[in-house]
């Protein structure tokens, strides 16, 4: 009967451990699996006299993700200064047959470009960090 108790003490012990890691860093994606996100990331600082932009960019080399990372944010940089927006909407109905026998398509396509073009003097990295996750290198910039 002792041995019992303690057992299930063991397990309630186990089982609060679990709950009480499960509350606490970071967060949870698909899964299961934790994604630890810089706290700078998620808090974007504003300044009326400096733009900032947070992305994150992988891929299984290490340069080449904090490259892409840096070149997305520069990019979000240029559209928040300007931004042009061209918009296609396509609708294509179509009816085949005759009576009862007729059937009806329906084909609707709709696609958004942004363009943008900004010289961006003197633009650079404020903060950087990467993380490995798996076989691929996680960078946010």
């Amino acid at each position: 009967m002792h041995k019992a108790t303690l057992t299930l003490a063991l397990f309630y012990i186990a089982v609060t451990t679990v709950l009480i890691i499960g509350c606490g860093g970071g967060k949870q994606i698909e899964g299961g699996t934790e994604l630890k996100v810089p706290e700078w990331f998620t808090n974007i600082p504003e300044d009326p006299n400096y733009l900032y932009a947070a992305t994150t960019e992988t891929s299984k080399d290490l340069q080449m993700a904090i490259t892409n990372a840096q070149t997305a944010g520069r990019n979000e940089i240029a559209r928040q200064l300007e931004v042009k927006v061209n918009s296609l909407f396509k609708r294509f109905r179509e009816e085949v047959g005759i009576g009862e026998d007729a059937e009806f398509l329906s084909q609707v396509t709709d696609v958004s470009k942004q363009v943008t073009s900004q010289a961006l003097m003197g633009s650079q990295t404020k903060k950087q960090e990467v993380v490995k996750e798996g076989v691929i290198y996680r960078a946010y910039v």
